[in-house]
């Protein structure tokens, strides 16, 4: 037997508590992403899915409910248990989140054996997803700078504090009312940040509007991240917009020697 983990972060990005029902649904051999010809897969043995709040669980029902606090997320841990496979299989669980009795979204989880160097995953979109959209990938200004004005190396520094700032932009003809925003998290950069929620109001289309968050990076850790920042509107659902943090210390400039004749 073979057991695929899985963690998946379910947010509410809203200002009241909100009741959530989660269920695993067997995905369709067309629901799998494309695998290359020489790592083709058959089907796989699904002895049981389940899901847990508990990474260290070891029973559960592929059915979970469960109550966010307003600006409230929760790691939702979901586990797929496969037999013996005597050749190369694949298999996947959609993994949907319900709120109001409305499916408002959720993910595909994929589970392959032998399993893959890398992961393979594949979001759902929302039914009525929110239209904001970044207008550039999220960078860092000096804390407290023109928020607007963006640097001709967006890179944070290890070790030092940053405004890391969302530009969100409706590329819409129609404007949006009620937009709020707030940064989900930072990947695994192991830097921190002073959370947040933004209320942007109304946005006209072409309107820009930039929401900063203080972030703290550690001394030791650099590279590229992947953050997500969350964007919602009246009459849509809250999307996550995935961007690029670049941490990587200052590059030594270079210096001319000149010789004395």
């Amino acid at each position: 037997m073979t057991s695929h983990s899985f963690t998946v972060n379910v947010p509410n990005p809203t200002a009241k508590p909100v009741s959530v029902q989660l269920r695993l649904e067997p995905g369709k051999a067309s629901d799998l992403p494309a695998f290359p010809r020489e790592k083709r897969r058959g089907a796989l043995q699904v002895l049981d899915a389940r899901l847990a709040l508990d990474p260290c669980a070891e029973s559960g029902k592929p059915n979970l409910k469960l109550k966010l606090g307003p600006y409230e997320s929760v790691d939702v841990y979901a586990v797929v248990d496969t037999g013996p496979a005597k050749k190369p299989g694949a298999t996947g669980f959609h993994l949907i989140d319900s709120r109001n009795g409305k499916d408002v979204g959720g993910v595909f989880l994929v589970c392959v054996d032998p399993p893959l160097v890398d992961t393979v995953g594949q979001v759902i979109a929302t039914k009525n997803p929110c239209p904001a959209t970044l207008a550039t990938a999220v960078y860092p200004v000096v804390p407290d700078d023109d928020p607007s004005k963006v640097p001709a190396t967006p890179v944070i520094q290890p070790g030092d504090a940053s405004d890391l700032v969302a530009a969100i932009t409706n590329r819409t003809r129609k404007p949006l009312t009620g937009v709020q925003i707030y940064l989900e998290h930072l990947g695994a950069s192991n830097a921190t940040f002073v959370p947040g929620l933004w209320n942007a109001g109304v946005l006209q289309k072409g309107d820009v509007f930039y929401a900063t968050w203080r972030v703290q990076t550690s001394t030791w850790q650099s590279g590229s991240f992947r953050a997500s920042v969350v964007v919602g509107a009246d009459g849509f659902d809250p999307v996550r917009l995935d961007t690029d943090l670049v941490i990587a210390p200052r590059k030594q400039r270079s210096s001319k020697t000149s010789k004395r004749r």
